[in-house]
């Protein structure tokens, strides 16, 4: 079987360069080639979360832990061109297309905007002065666009017999049309269901982070050739029952299934691990029947390890996750998501990280080994 994907390190909204990494395969084996430098390797700010255990940070610590174990893996040995400078040239232009359908330009501005602004103080600054968790810096406008033409051109690319990873930063699922949040700019997910369905009829979105992806589901809420299922913890029926903003309308509820019918959302107990996980993606592809691509929204944070979630995955369980996504007999497009706390990178006692081996054993199930 092979493996094509791109992995790109496009910095994120709180620090760090924009780093890129493109992979394809040669006999089963996934290659990559850096280029952008050592700064992925070296920089590592802010130095922690912060007293909030739960805090989202996604530091470079986090890829650069996954590119080291895709080193020493039997993954990691084939180093491949990157993608020609004329197809990203062209990518980027439909990419901003898409951006100005699935986001306000007033809200695309202001990302734009916030970013400048750090250019010239050399500190971040909060996306939203009232809200902490999505931080921005001189490099977030540009890694957000990277990132999405990275999970663009891993759409593009895929095929039947050939998934795509796309290993990208800032984080998707929860930037709306209106508004960043939870780390999330612009959605990367989204920019790349559109820009499939240039080539494809009907597009299918899979969602495994352990939150609700509320920011795919308002993006494409409205198209009816995209059909979008997140499995994602549970939570308080209060929270559920309130009135949603008009900036973040979509529920993680089970009964909110969109405008249009084309949304699905699968609730996991606290504390649900393997058999949950497995009978939720058994139903979310069963809605997904007949979609002619798959996108995977792959977020780790189901790991049992991982505290912003109560969901009890082991890393093993992933492959099993990549195996269920491997059978539904589409091209497979899939871009990284949630899963930084330090606990899950092995940061606050020194061991292996645990987000490379859930990555590891994902791939081996796409890949069917």
């Amino acid at each position: 079987m092979l493996f094509a994907g791109i992995l790109g390190w496009a910095g994120d909204e709180y620090i760090g360069p924009g780093v890129s990494f493109f992979t394809s395969s040669v006999g089963g084996g996934l290659g990559w080639a850096l280029l952008g430098g050592e700064e992925v390797r070296v920089q590592d700010l802010p130095e922690d979360g912060g007293k909030d255990a739960k805090f989202v940070v996604d530091r470079p610590a986090r890829v650069r832990s996954i590119i080291s174990t895709l080193e020493s893996s039997s993954v990691g040995r084939k180093v491949q061109p990157s993608p020609p400078s004329s197809s990203l040239e062209k990518l980027s232009k439909k990419r901003d297309d898409i951006i100005s359908k699935i986001h306000d330009s007033s809200y695309v501005s202001s990302v734009k905007l916030v970013s400048s602004r750090c250019e010239s103080t050399g500190k971040p600054q909060r996306l939203r002065q009232s809200y902490s968790r999505t931080l921005v810096d001189k490099h977030s406008n540009s890694a957000a666009l990277a990132a999405a033409s990275t999970l663009m051109y891993c759409a593009s690319t895929a095929t039947n017999n050939s998934p795509s990873f796309a290993v990208v930063r800032p984080p998707s699922h929860h930037a709306t049309h209106q508004r960043g949040m939870g780390g999330c700019l612009l959605n990367s997910v989204a920019c790349a269901a559109f820009h499939s369905l240039e080539k494809y009829g009907s597009v299918g979105i899979v969602d495994f982070d352990a939150h609700h992806g509320n920011g795919i589901a308002n993006c494409v809420q409205e198209e009816v050739r995209i059909k979008y299922v997140s499995i994602h913890e549970g939570i308080s029926r209060n929270v559920m029952n309130q009135r949603r903003p008009e900036y973040d309308p979509r529920s993680p509820s089970e009964i909110d299934t969109g405008p249009n019918g084309n949304i699905k959302n699968i609730e996991l107990s606290k504390g649900g691990g393997r058999d949950a996980m497995e009978a939720a993606l058994t139903a979310g592809l069963e809605f997904l029947e007949g979609c002619d691509i798959l996108l995977v929204a792959a977020g780790f944070d189901a790991h049992e390890k991982d505290v912003t979630s109560g969901l009890m995955l082991k890393s093993e369980d992933y492959k099993m996750v990549g195996e269920k996504l491997r059978e539904f007999g589409t091209p497979l497009a899939v871009g990284l998501e949630g899963g930084y706390t330090q606990e899950l990178a092995g940061e606050r006692d020194g061991s292996d990280s645990v987000l490379s081996d859930c990555l590891l054993y994902f791939v081996d199930g796409i890949e069917g080994r």
